[in-house]
């Protein structure tokens, strides 16, 4: 019985510091989220001198997706089923 009792205090406290622990964490977190945001508030300038690589880095992306489909058709249905090495020496024995 009395191990039963402190295994139970055992959790209790355990439970109670990981609580504690994630309390503090969360408020942590919420201080630093509220300095970025202070912080992002001046970056405007930044902010909008990356749309334009952004825009471009999309657009060569979306280019070269546009030429490969067109330079190079799906492989067929069946490639997938081709012989290889080893079908081949399972069938030769």
């Amino acid at each position: 019985m009395r191990v039963l009792r402190a295994i139970k205090l055992l959790l209790i406290i355990s439970v109670t510091v990981f609580a504690v622990a994630g309390g503090y964490v969360s408020f942590i977190v919420q201080q630093r989220q509220e300095a970025l945001r202070e912080v992002s508030r001046y970056n405007v300038v930044w902010a909008v001198s990356q749309a334009l690589p952004e825009y471009i880095r999309l657009e060569n992306r979306i280019t070269l997706r546009t030429a490969s489909v067109w330079h190079h058709p799906s492989p067929p249905a069946n490639e997938g089923f081709e012989r290889n090495s080893y079908n081949e020496t399972a069938d030769n024995r």
